[in-house]
């Protein structure tokens, strides 16, 4: 399960972004268009390298390991699921 060590080490180094933004921000209203700047400008791009490093563990595998796969990072990469969800909410076309 190295590509899950690999993923969680990710994870971690997007919790430390996170960490610092928010001493950086002085915590920034949720709703305010500089924290949605900040989120699309810092953030995104690292929950879309975590998600391409994903989908390129997936590549080759069987449906049955990539069921597996995805409730994997569900389960142990909660604030990556987290945000991902909502970055694919907020993408055009999204749920």
């Amino acid at each position: 399960m190295d590509w899950l060590v690999d993923l969680l080490a990710r994870e971690d180094c997007l919790k430390k972004e996170i960490a610092e933004l928010s001493t950086k921000t002085d915590r920034l209203r949720i709703s305010s268009p500089d924290s949605k700047n900040v989120f699309f400008c810092t953030i995104k791009p690292k929950i879309e390298e975590i998600q391409a490093a994903f989908d390129d563990y997936l590549c080759g595998r069987n449906e049955a390991e990539r069921l597996f796969m995805n409730y994997k990072v569900r389960l142990k990469l909660p604030l990556f699921s987290h945000l991902r969800s909502i970055y694919l909410a907020g993408l055009p076309g999204g749920n």
